[in-house]
C-alpha cells in the first residue's frame, strides 16, 4: 500500500479514483473527519486532471505519506485492513483469467476427448486398411511378373513397369507404417492425459467457476472505485487495431530470442536478428504509449498483462534503450507543443500529463545509461 501511494503520488497522470481508494485506506481519523466527506462526494467536474479538488487531495496524501515515514506505527491498523489497491486488482484479475484459459483447456480435454480419442482410432483403422490393400495389390503385381517370367517370351519391359510399381507400394506402405506409428503414440499420450484429467475433472470445474466468481467480484470492486473495467471488444476499431498488433509482435520477439541463441548463427546474421528485434521493441514499446494516451483520463482499466522488458543481451538492451530514449524525445516534444498551442483546457492537460509521464521515463533511462559509462 505505501508503494501504491507512493507511486500514485509520483505519476503525473494520477486518477481520482485510485487516489480516493488510498485515502480512504489510509487518512487518519482527523483527516477523513475533516476531508472524507468532501472527497467522497464526487462529481464528474473533480476527476478531471488538475481539478481543485484532485490537487487538494494530492497534498492531503502527500501529507500521509511523510506521517507513514516519521511514524509508521500509528498506520498499522490501517494497513493492515486496507483494501488491495487498484494495480493488484488488476494484476489478480489477470493472473485468475490465465488459471481460467488453462483449466478451460483442460476441462476441454475431458469433455471431448474421447472424441479425439475415437477420430485417432477411425484414422488408425483407415490407415491399416490401406496398407492391407497395397499388400494385396503387391501380392497382385508379384503374381503378375511370376507368370510373365514363366511364358515362353518374356516382356522385359513390363516387368520392369511392374516391378517399379511394387517398389512405390512398398513405399507408401511405408510411409503409412511412419504415420500409424506416430498416430498410435498420439492415442496413448491423449488416453493417459484424459485418464488423469477424469480424476480430477469435478476439481477442475469447481476452480473454473470460482476463478470465473472472483473475476466478477474484482471487477465489481473496480467500478466500485468508479473505474470501468475494459476489455478488447469495448475500445474503438483503431485502439483495437493497436492492441492486436501488440499480441503479434510478441511471439515474433519470442522467436528472434531463440534464433539469436544459436551458436552457428554468423556474427551478421545475429546482428541482422538483432536490429530486426529491437525494431519490434520500438513498435511495441509505441503502440503501448498510443493505448495508455487513449486512456488517460477516462477513469478506465485494460485488465491485461503489461510486460515491457529490456534484453538480458548488452548489446541489444543498449539498441532498446537508445531507440526508446530517441522514441520518448519525440514523445515529449509532440506532446509539450499539443499542450501549448491546444485552444481546449483538458486537451493542453492531458497533453502535459503525457508529456510528464514520457520525462519520467527518459531520465530513468538517461539515468540507467550515464550509470553504465
Amino acid at each position: 500500500m505505501q508503494k501504491e501511494l507512493h507511486n500514485w503520488l509520483k505519476n503525473p497522470k494520477r486518477d481520482y479514483a485510485s487516489g480516493l481508494a488510498l485515502f480512504n485506506a489510509l487518512a487518519r481519523p482527523e483527516m477523513v473527519k475533516q476531508y472524507g466527506t468532501y472527497f467522497n462526494n464526487v462529481q464528474e467536474s473533480d476527476k478531471k486532471p488538475f481539478s481543485m479538488k484532485l490537487n487538494m487531495m494530492s497534498d492531503q496524501l502527500s501529507k500521509v505519506k511523510y506521517a507513514m515515514k516519521k511514524n509508521p506505527e500509528l498506520f498499522v491498523a490501517l494497513l493492515a485492513k486496507a483494501k488491495p489497491s487498484t494495480s493488484v486488482q488488476v494484476r489478480k484479475i489477470v493472473a485468475l483469467q490465465e488459471q481460467i484459459e488453462k483449466t478451460g483447456k483442460n476441462l476441454n480435454t475431458v469433455t471431448y476427448g474421447p472424441q479425439k480419442i475415437e477420430r485417432l482410432n477411425s484414422d488408425i483403422g483407415a490407415k491399416n486398411k490401406a496398407i492391407d490393400t497395397e499388400k494385396k495389390d503387391i501380392q497382385g503385381l508379384e503374381s503378375e511378373i511370376e507368370a510373365l517370367e514363366k511364358g515362353e517370351t518374356k516382356d522385359e519391359e513390363k516387368i520392369k513397369a511392374l516391378g517399379a510399381q511394387i517398389i512405390d507400394k512398398q513405399k507408401a506402405i511405408d510411409s503409412l507404417t511412419i504415420e500409424v506409428e506416430e498416430l498410435n503414440t498420439d492415442l496413448e499420450d491423449k488416453q493417459s492425459e484424459i485418464d488423469d484429467l477424469e480424476y480430477d475433472k469435478d476439481e477442475l470445474q469447481l476452480q473454473y467457476s470460482a476463478a470465473a466468481e472472483e473475476i466478477e467480484a474484482l471487477k465489481a470492486e473496480l467500478e466500485g472505485k468508479g473505474l470501468k473495467v475494459l476489455s478488447d471488444s469495448d475500445l474503438p476499431s483503431k485502439i483495437q487495431e493497436k492492441r492486436t498488433r501488440i499480441k503479434a509482435i510478441v511471439p515474433l520477439m519470442a522467436v528472434l530470442h531463440t534464433e539469436m541463441s544459436v551458436e552457428t548463427l554468423t556474427d551478421d546474421e545475429r546482428k541482422d536478428k538483432a536490429e530486426e528485434l529491437c525494431l519490434l521493441d520500438d513498435e511495441r514499446r509505441t503502440l503501448w504509449d498510443e493505448v495508455d494516451d487513449f486512456l488517460e483520463g477516462k477513469e478506465s482499466v485494460l485488465v491485461e498483462a503489461k510486460e515491457i522488458e529490456y534484453s538480458d543481451d548488452p548489446i541489444v538492451k543498449g539498441v532498446q534503450v537508445a531507440k526508446r530514449i530517441e522514441r520518448l524525445k519525440e514523445n515529449i516534444k509532440r506532446s509539450q507543443k499539443s499542450a501549448d498551442t491546444s485552444k481546449s483546457p483538458n486537451i493542453a492537460a492531458s497533453a502535459q500529463r503525457r508529456a510528464e509521464k514520457y520525462q519520467v521515463e527518459l531520465d530513468e533511462l538517461e539515468s540507467l545509461v550515464n550509470d553504465a559509462k
